[in-house]
């Protein structure tokens, strides 16, 4: 699939943190996906909200992909944890991207 546009890459805000639970929300609940409906509904029962998700985002980084002005995907870097083969081999990495056929 190829999309019709380009995106651009920044750095998250705060600003951000309710659409990129939107964002996640989707990517994990919406489309085809190698997991049950069961397992999708308990890792992301609603779009997350809060003080929680607010503090959850801001101990990482993120950079969001964008492009005429909205924003499509994320991925997230966060302290301690996995062994994904990144230049910083202690950090874990998350993906989230939303379909290029929902971004349209």
């Amino acid at each position: 699939m190829t999309c019709p546009f380009q995106p651009t890459l920044r750095w998250a805000t705060e600003a951000d943190f309710d659409t990129l639970a939107d964002v996640m929300f989707a990517a994990v609940r919406e489309g085809e996906s190698p997991y049950t409906e069961a397992q999708r509904q308990a890792w992301v029962p609603e779009p997350r909200r809060g003080s929680e998700w607010r503090t959850r985002l801001l101990s990482q980084d993120i950079i969001v992909a964008e492009a005429d002005g909205r924003l499509l995907g994320f991925m997230s870097l966060a302290e301690g944890g996995g062994s994904l083969p990144t230049s910083e081999p202690k950090r874990r990495a998350q993906v989230c991207f939303a379909s290029c056929s929902s971004a349209s």
